[in-house]
């Protein structure tokens, strides 16, 4: 009989020895969870404020980009010196009304047809080259063709300034619609009208 009531005692203390590591390893598996949320917590605030800083960042870069968009200047046909920045001749005109649309004509530009090649060309440059002011294709075209090619094709030159850069403009003409337009720099215009039959040199 004391062999049996020492095997019970035996029994009972491993039973409570058994159940308070049960109860710790469960303290320990609720404090390891308490803790992970906390972390997860932790991590979710630090990603939303490091994406709020990014938009931020990205708000202040396309707010100090359009404080400092390119000015363009152009030598008319009024007899203005080529570099000559005037009011009228400014980028914001053209992203305030004279934007081109997708139907294929320039807003306020008596109705002068884009060809869709040319939409798209200007919609994706993010410079100026293709994506120049439209206000500035009325004065290039008030020029004689510098050529006229057999099909049809007239080919109007124009010199001018990019952010004091020297170059030409040169839009390409035919059945009244705008085929090609761009701004080539005048270190580039020997390349470029080799290759494209332009005459070597451009007045005005």
């Amino acid at each position: 009989m004391k062999i049996i009531s020492n095997s019970n005692k035996l029994v009972n203390s491993l039973s409570k020895l058994l159940a308070k590591l049960k109860e710790g390893g469960q303290k320990v598996a609720e404090k390891a969870a308490a803790k992970a949320a906390e972390l997860k917590a932790q991590a979710n605030a630090m990603m939303a404020q490091a994406k709020q800083g990014m938009r931020e960042s990205m708000d202040n870069v396309g707010r100090a980009l359009r404080g400092n968009e390119p000015q363009l200047a152009m030598a008319g046909a009024n007899g203005a010196k080529a570099g000559t920045v005037k009011n009228s001749d400014s980028i914001v005109q053209m992203s305030r009304g004279e934007s081109v649309g997708s139907g294929g004509s320039a807003k306020g530009k008596d109705n002068l047809k884009y060809d869709d090649r040319v939409l798209k060309r200007m919609k994706e440059d993010a410079g100026t080259h293709h994506n120049f002011p439209t206000s500035f294709d009325k004065t290039i075209l008030s020029n004689k063709p510098s050529i006229v090619r057999p099909d049809g094709r007239a080919e109007y030159l124009h010199t001018g300034t990019i952010n004091g850069q020297q170059g030409v403009y040169h839009i390409t003409l035919k059945d009244g619609v705008v085929t090609h337009r761009s701004f080539i720099p005048q270190s580039d215009w020997k390349r470029y009208s080799n290759r494209w039959e332009l005459p070597s040199q451009v007045t005005p």
